[in-house]
């Protein structure tokens, strides 16, 4: 049996906190009562079937959520077909690109409307209700960016830039403001500022060697980055997650 979310906190739920359990809801999973897991064990035993995955499903939010926060082997059980999602494009529909309407502010507003593009995206992804409780120097992986996470951003900053930017991209730029210098690069390369904003992202993205006073997460992003294959290992996931 592959149980769903139980109500009841457990080993393995004792550390879910109220975001990670909208986050969850909004894939579809609810929470079981004790009464009702009880129930659905008596009857998966009673079935044939070799394999079962007793769990409570809300399948209006499969119908009616954000088709990414839906995870894929679920995304067949919505009442409508669900197709891949695609982020809106900031651009506007028969108006200026993004990087037109950037063009058209001071620099410090250029970096500030970017950095609340990138918390606000990053924030949809880890489920928070106010896109400033992103710290804009903390590195993803330790405000809990996962593969998957990452992939998600990556895909939403697409649709919201009109760039196609790299599957590492969360990797490579690790806080989201080496992100927002990074973007800065590529939407605005002629500004007087951008080859500046493209040096600290790249320091950003190159960490020193392990030493005794470095984080979990600045050894998380080593190990990522030392994988010769990763941009493949993304790519495979992303297609996967596609099909």
């Amino acid at each position: 049996m592959g149980w769903g979310l139980w109500g009841a906190k457990s080993g393995l739920t004792g550390g879910l906190g109220e975001t990670d359990m909208r986050r969850i809801a909004r894939s579809g999973v609810q929470p079981l009562s004790a009464d009702q897991g009880l129930a659905l064990f008596d009857l998966a035993r009673a079935t044939d079937d070799p394999v079962v995955f007793p769990l409570h499903l809300d399948t209006a939010a499969l119908s009616g959520g954000d088709t990414e926060n839906i995870p894929p082997l679920l995304r067949g059980l919505a009442r409508t077909p669900v197709r891949r999602a695609t982020v809106r494009t900031e651009d506007e529909p028969g108006g200026d690109s993004l990087a037109t309407r950037l063009a058209r502010v001071p620099e410090a507003e250029q970096d500030a409307q970017l950095l609340t593009l990138v918390r606000s995206h990053v924030a949809a992804v880890l489920g928070y209700d106010d896109p400033r409780t992103v710290g804009e120097r903390r590195a993803f992986v330790e405000i809990g960016f996962d593969s998957l996470r990452a992939l998600q951003l990556r895909n939403r900053l697409n649709g919201a830039t009109g760039l196609r930017l790299p599957a590492t991209l969360v990797f490579d730029h690790p806080t989201p403001d080496a992100l927002r210098g990074y973007l800065r690069t590529l939407l605005l390369p002629d500004s007087p500022s951008a080859r500046d904003a493209e040096g600290g992202a790249a320091a950003d993205a190159v960490a020193p060697d392990p030493g005794p006073g470095q984080s979990k997460g600045d050894e998380a992003i080593e190990q990522l980055r030392s994988a010769a294959s990763l941009e493949e290992v993304f790519d495979f996931i992303d297609d996967q997650l596609g099909e």
